[in-house]
C-alpha cells in the first residue's frame, strides 16, 4: 500500500513538438527515463471517479481517492486540482478473489496505449529542487511525466506530477516541484484547472465529450 499526492492534466489530440522537445532538454536535469511504451486496461465504474482499477502486465492495481485537495497554483499561471490516493497492487494469482472471472476476462475493460517519459525530483534540506539521477532511489520525491495516450482510436496526452514518500510532506513537495517545472515551461504550456482530473474522471466523462 502506498499513498501519493497527484495532479494531472489531459489534452485531446497529439502533443505539440515544442512541449515534447522541452521535456527532453537538459535544463530540466539530466534525469529523464527511457521512453516506456505499454498498454494498460482500465475498468471505469460509472459514478465512482474516486476508484481507479487498472490491469498492467497481469497485475491489478487498485487506487482509492482519499481527498480532493485545495487548488494548486504557480507564479507562472498554472493551476490544477491535486488529489490524494491510496494504491494497492495485487498479483495475478489472487485476481479471481478480487474480481469475478467473467469480468476479468471480458471487461468492460478499456485499453489505453501509453508512451511515457518521466523525470524525478526531490527537495534538499534547504528546500531546493534537485533532479534525481537515473538509478538513484529517494524516500520522498515527485515524479513528473508526459504521456502520449491512445484510446478508442483517439489521440490524447497528459502531464502529471505525483509526489510520494512521507504523507505529511507530499503537498509541499508537489507545490515546490510544480513551481520549479512551470518556471521552465514553454509559453504554449500553461495547464489550467478545467483540464485537471484523475484517470477515472477522464475515462468516465471526457472521452465522450471529445469524441
Amino acid at each position: 500500500m502506498a499513498m501519493t499526492t497527484e495532479v494531472r492534466w489531459f489534452y485531446h489530440g497529439p502533443i505539440t513538438p515544442s512541449i515534447q522537445n522541452w521535456f527532453q532538454q537538459d535544463p530540466l536535469g539530466r534525469n529523464i527515463t527511457p521512453l516506456e511504451s505499454r498498454s494498460d486496461r482500465y475498468l471505469p465504474i460509472p459514478g465512482l471517479e474516486a476508484v481507479n482499477l487498472k490491469l498492467r502486465q497481469g497485475h491489478l492495481e487498485l487506487k482509492l481517492r482519499q481527498a480532493e485537495l485545495p487548488k494548486l497554483t504557480t507564479a507562472a499561471g498554472w493551476s490544477g486540482k491535486p488529489e490524494q490516493w491510496l494504491k494497492w497492487q495485487v498479483g495475478s494469482p489472487i485476481l479471481k478473489a478480487v474480481i469475478a472471472p467473467q469480468i476479468l476476462r471480458k471487461g468492460p475493460w478499456l485499453r489505453v496505449d501509453k508512451r511515457r517519459s518521466q523525470r524525478f525530483y526531490t527537495l534538499s534540506a534547504a528546500h531546493e529542487v534537485e533532479p534525481v539521477q537515473r538509478g538513484r532511489r529517494v524516500a520522498c520525491g515527485c515524479g513528473v511525466e508526459i504521456t502520449e495516450l491512445k484510446v478508442q482510436k483517439a489521440a490524447w496526452w497528459s502531464l502529471g506530477l505525483e509526489a510520494f514518500g512521507e504523507a505529511a510532506q507530499q503537498g509541499d513537495m508537489l507545490q515546490a516541484i510544480a513551481q520549479w517545472i512551470s518556471d521552465r515551461a514553454p509559453n504554449d504550456l500553461c495547464p489550467q484547472g478545467t483540464d485537471s482530473f484523475g484517470y477515472p474522471h477522464w475515462l468516465l466523462y471526457e472521452l465522450d465529450s471529445d469524441a
